[in-house]
Protein backbone atom coordinates (compact mmCIF):
# COMPACT_ATOMS: atom_id res chain seq x y z
CA UNK A 1 0.00 0.00 0.00
CA UNK A 2 2.81 2.66 0.54
CA UNK A 3 3.96 1.69 -2.69
CA UNK A 4 0.95 2.72 -4.43
CA UNK A 5 0.98 6.19 -2.22
CA UNK A 6 4.66 6.82 -3.40
CA UNK A 7 3.64 6.24 -7.06
CA UNK A 8 0.58 8.15 -6.97
CA UNK A 9 2.27 11.03 -5.50
CA UNK A 10 4.89 11.00 -8.25
CA UNK A 11 2.90 10.11 -10.73
CA UNK A 12 1.14 13.77 -10.13
CA UNK A 13 3.87 16.07 -9.31
CA UNK A 14 3.53 19.36 -11.53
CA UNK A 15 5.72 22.48 -12.03
CA UNK A 16 3.98 25.76 -13.07
CA UNK A 17 6.34 28.58 -14.18
CA UNK A 18 4.73 32.17 -14.93
CA UNK A 19 5.38 33.50 -18.16
CA UNK A 20 8.03 36.43 -18.61
CA UNK A 21 6.14 39.37 -17.50
CA UNK A 22 3.19 38.20 -15.59
CA UNK A 23 4.37 38.19 -11.88
CA UNK A 24 5.48 40.88 -10.06
CA UNK A 25 9.15 40.43 -8.83
CA UNK A 26 10.01 39.99 -12.63
CA UNK A 27 10.01 43.76 -13.05
CA UNK A 28 12.32 46.56 -11.28
CA UNK A 29 11.02 48.53 -9.00
CA UNK A 30 10.66 52.17 -9.82
CA UNK A 31 11.46 53.44 -6.33
CA UNK A 32 10.59 52.73 -2.64
CA UNK A 33 7.22 52.67 -1.82
CA UNK A 34 7.52 54.11 1.43
CA UNK A 35 8.32 57.51 -0.36
CA UNK A 36 4.49 57.89 -1.63
CA UNK A 37 3.16 60.72 0.06
CA UNK A 38 1.33 59.57 3.44
CA UNK A 39 -2.89 59.51 3.46
CA UNK A 40 -2.74 57.95 6.99
CA UNK A 41 -1.22 59.35 9.87
CA UNK A 42 2.62 57.93 10.80
CA UNK A 43 4.55 58.06 14.04
CA UNK A 44 1.34 57.92 16.69
CA UNK A 45 1.57 57.33 20.53
CA UNK A 46 1.16 54.05 21.52
CA UNK A 47 0.23 53.34 25.39
CA UNK A 48 2.67 50.76 26.82
CA UNK A 49 0.28 48.56 29.08
CA UNK A 50 2.95 46.81 30.35
CA UNK A 51 3.58 42.65 30.14
CA UNK A 52 0.68 40.71 29.45
CA UNK A 53 -0.67 38.67 31.87
CA UNK A 54 -0.34 35.87 29.09
CA UNK A 55 3.27 36.50 28.72
CA UNK A 56 3.87 36.85 32.90
CA UNK A 57 2.20 32.86 33.08
CA UNK A 58 3.96 31.51 30.29
CA UNK A 59 7.57 33.18 32.43
CA UNK A 60 5.97 31.67 35.71
CA UNK A 61 5.64 28.61 34.18
CA UNK A 62 9.39 28.32 32.78
CA UNK A 63 11.30 29.00 35.77
CA UNK A 64 9.01 26.58 37.67
CA UNK A 65 9.38 24.19 35.04
CA UNK A 66 13.32 24.47 34.98
CA UNK A 67 13.40 24.75 38.65
CA UNK A 68 11.48 21.49 38.95
CA UNK A 69 14.00 19.56 36.38
CA UNK A 70 17.07 21.39 37.25
CA UNK A 71 17.72 22.95 34.13
CA UNK A 72 17.72 25.95 32.65
CA UNK A 73 16.07 26.79 28.79
CA UNK A 74 18.82 27.95 26.80
CA UNK A 75 17.74 28.56 22.90
CA UNK A 76 19.88 29.42 20.46
CA UNK A 77 19.35 30.29 16.78
CA UNK A 78 22.86 30.23 15.64
CA UNK A 79 23.85 27.75 13.13
CA UNK A 80 25.51 24.68 14.41
CA UNK A 81 29.00 24.98 13.42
Amino acid sequence: MAALAVSTASAVKMTYRPYAGSVPWGSAATKPEWEDPQDHKVNYFVPNFGTDSDIKTTFKNTKDAEEGLNHVLQASFDPEK
